[in-house]
């Protein structure tokens, strides 16, 4: 929890702009990787994503969490000093599906990672990850 703390407390520095200690907006940029995303549009064909906005908050017990796309992931202690990780699950029993996702948050190098798995056989990939770069959200 400390790690991640003092994480965020470089996002400043990193993106030379003030935050608020309560929610940081990013965008992640020139996500690439093997296979498809999981919220990638119907035919998932393609191995780059469109550029895509995550959101660093606290929830009322003070919390870390990111909620990206559809889902809001957890923070867990990250392995290295100045990253952030944060992990989800997500899953629809009507339909029979799961998602499981990992996101890694290289604040030093302005590097996001993200890991998924899916529990469906109608996604020709059920495990994927993606590469990109952090941006600032102005």
């Amino acid at each position: 929890m400390k790690k991640l703390l003092l994480s965020l407390a470089v996002l400043p520095m990193i993106f030379s702009q003030a935050i608020s200690a309560k929610e940081v907006s990013l965008k992640f940029t020139n996500l690439k990787g093997m296979s498809c995303y999981s919220t990638a549009p119907v035919g998932c064909n393609s191995d780059k994503v469109a550029d895509t906005k995550a959101t660093y908050f606290r929830d009322a017990k003070g919390n870390e969490k990111l909620l990206y796309q559809s889902m809001e992931y957890e923070a867990f202690p990250s392995p290295a000093e100045g990253s952030a990780s944060f992990a989800a699950v997500e899953s629809n029993s009507d339909k029979g599906w799961a998602v499981m996702e990992l996101i890694t948050l290289d604040l030093v190098n302005k590097k996001v990672s993200i890991v998924g798995a899916r529990s469906n056989s109608i996604y020709s990939k059920p495990v994927y990850q993606l590469f990109g770069d952090i941006e600032p959200v102005m």
